[in-house]
């Protein structure tokens, strides 16, 4: 985008008196030139920028989407960190996970209590939405984690229809049933302006 800078230098000699326009003509053609130049440097210095930066956010998205999986293969195992009393309940014992898909509040290893076996990682994103229409805004914020995360799916991971009720633009995909997952579901939080979403990973 031309900076306001540029717009001025553009529309400047058409507003120079007639006497002098022919004289300055050509400098400040030139001058205008130079401006529009070195703004074209620098936007395409700035695109190229926010461009790296977004190819860096995906890389690092891919590569925790992919340790999680990976990690369920073992129950979570290589992931788990400290105990989390607070998360833990009569069924599951929450660990810290340490690895934390980006721009999540956090990720939690659950194992159940009485198995040992059974466990899935949930990561949680909590966004305040002071939006008036609040479905049209927490449904935007979906698609827009889906489209980003899903590139980083194994290629061979379809839509999986678990045939039961959710709230709109829910999303599950994996291996198949019986096989890994990943779910990205929305909950409410204590208000009804506070959103949480959540992505489980499911192991096989």
């Amino acid at each position: 985008m031309l900076s306001s800078l540029a717009f001025f230098a553009l529309g400047s000699p058409n507003k120079l008196p007639g006497s002098g326009l022919a004289a300055g003509s050509g400098g400040g053609s030139r001058a205008a030139e130079r401006d529009q130049s070195k703004n074209d440097k620098k936007d395409a210095k700035e695109k190229k920028r926010i461009e790296e930066a977004k190819i860096r956010a995906a890389r690092a998205l891919c590569s925790a989407v992919d340790t999680l999986i990976d990690a369920g293969r073992n129950g979570y195992e290589f992931v788990k960190g400290s105990r989390n009393y607070e998360k833990s309940g009569d069924r599951w014992i929450a660990y810290d996970a340490s690895t934390i898909l980006p721009g999540a509040n956090d990720c939690t290893v659950f194992v159940d209590r009485h198995t040992g076996r059974d466990s899935y990682v949930a990561c949680t994103g909590v966004r305040t939405i002071e939006s008036a229409d609040r479905e049209v805004a927490v449904k935007a914020w979906q698609q827009e984690v889906i489209a980003a995360i899903q590139p980083c799916l194994p290629k061979d991971w379809t839509k999986i229809d678990d045939r039961r009720e959710h709230a709109p633009g829910y999303f599950l995909m994996g291996e198949g049933d019986p096989g890994s997952k990943l779910e990205i579901d929305i909950a409410r939080g204590k208000t009804d302006k506070v959103v949480e979403m959540r992505i489980n990973f499911y192991p096989k």
